[in-house]
């Protein structure tokens, strides 16, 4: 079809067509992922050099995933583009956390509109803690099933 795709996950140790233990896909399902960057963190003394950098550049939450998209966005600005974003860390640990996001992505879209010609990203998110205390709430009940 002629896009050029991105697969962009913050969680470390697989994701959502690699979670430990699953078959997965025989090739990548993108041509631009974060695999190289997952594989490092999973590496005791380059994980610390990683995190180290990720707290400079004040990325919380897996929001480096968003400097990824906004290059890929810029480099492959004359082409039609899909992307898939699933962010696990923002809420994992604290639901309250989702509401930080609304600002960054916000402003995200905006700045980046003009390279959607066209094209479309499918943004996802993580389930949520089902140890934290929403767990306990009827709503919360849901999450542990």
């Amino acid at each position: 079809m002629g896009y050029v795709t991105l697969s962009a996950e913050d969680y470390a140790y697989g994701g959502i067509f690699n979670y430990p233990e699953c078959v997965g896909f025989k090739k990548e399902t993108a041509h631009h992922t974060l695999k190289p960057l997952k594989v490092l963190l999973t590496h005791p003394i380059m994980s610390k050099l990683i995190k180290d950098k990720f707290k400079r550049k004040c990325y919380h939450h897996g929001f480096h995933i968003m400097d990824y998209m906004k290059d890929f966005l810029q480099k492959y600005k004359n082409n039609i583009k899909m992307s898939l974003m699933w962010q696990t860390n923002i809420i994992y640990g604290n639901l309250n956390n989702i509401f930080a996001a609304d600002e960054i992505y916000y402003k995200f879209f905006k700045e980046n509109e003009k390279y959607y010609k066209n094209s479309f990203s499918i943004l996802m998110g993580d389930h949520g803690d089902k140890t934290d205390i929403f767990s306990l709430t009827d709503i919360g009940k849901y999450l542990v099933f």
